[in-house]
This record gives C-alpha cells, sequence and structure tokens, in this order.
C-alpha cells in the first residue's frame, strides 16, 4: 500500500505534465521515467556539476548565478564544491532515501546548494528542497 500511492503520484505526473526545458514538470516528468535505485543514482551523480540557476519558491523567480559554483563527486567518495576556483566545502558523499521514492545527498560537510530531493532530467541535476521553502538548485553536467 505504501509503494502505490506514490506510483499513482508519479504516473498522474507522468501522464499530465507538459515538458518544457529545465522546469519543474519537465524534471518530475524524467525523474517518474528513470527512478534510479542507488547504484545507479551514484554513478549519475559522479562528475563534475556546473550551477546554472535557483528558484527560489516564494516568489516563484529564478536567479541566474552570480558566480561560478561548480560541485565534483568522484568515484572515491569524495567531494568538493568551488565558488570561482575557491573551494568551500570539501567531504565525502553518499546517497540516502529522500521523499517518498527520491534520494538525497548524505555528506559529511553539509552545503546549501545540494540540499534536497534529486531529480534528473537528462543532463541536468535538480536539487529540490522546495518542500521545506528552500531553493530548488539546478547543475548541468560538465
Amino acid at each position: 500500500m505504501r509503494i502505490i500511492l506514490p506510483i499513482v503520484i508519479l504516473s498522474l505526473i507522468f501522464f499530465t505534465c507538459k515538458k518544457q526545458k529545465n522546469s519543474e514538470d519537465s524534471f518530475w516528468h524524467c525523474g517518474a521515467v528513470e527512478l534510479l535505485d542507488s547504484v545507479s543514482q551514484l554513478n549519475k551523480l559522479t562528475g563534475s556539476w556546473k550551477w546554472i540557476k535557483q528558484k527560489i519558491p516564494l516568489n516563484q523567480q529564478y536567479i541566474d548565478p552570480n558566480k561560478v559554483v561548480v560541485v565534483t563527486f568522484e568515484s572515491n567518495g569524495n567531494f568538493n564544491v568551488t565558488e570561482n576556483t575557491i573551494i568551500v566545502t570539501q567531504g565525502r558523499w553518499g546517497i540516502k532515501h529522500g521523499s517518498y521514492i527520491s534520494w538525497q545527498l548524505d555528506l559529511s560537510v553539509p552545503n546549501s546548494y545540494l540540499t534536497g530531493d534529486i531529480i534528473f532530467c537528462e543532463n541536468t541535476a535538480l536539487f529540490n528542497n522546495s518542500p521545506i521553502d528552500g531553493p530548488l538548485n539546478y547543475f548541468q553536467k560538465r
């Protein structure tokens, strides 16, 4: 019974959302199609990602980055976040269950860009922290 509700919700999203590039709708659509397991999620995250935009849910505004933020997830479990080539966070990373059937990062050192459920759409990752009124951060694979 616990698994039926998320499947029904994802099915409704899958069949009713209009696909718009890099919108939340397109991410939920792609996420419903992919439903990655933990190993696939780790493999997909491994590499470097550039921050491309942020959305603030309270005012529904998109913000273009005012700095170059790059996150690198290494296959050995290390990660780092750079802002304008300066390392601002580094530590160990893994994944954990998020809300419903999604995944979140499990970081030894928290970082505000990387909070919330992870949803992939093609070569873009969305860190969706909006369930607690946090920002939505979009990253593109380099």
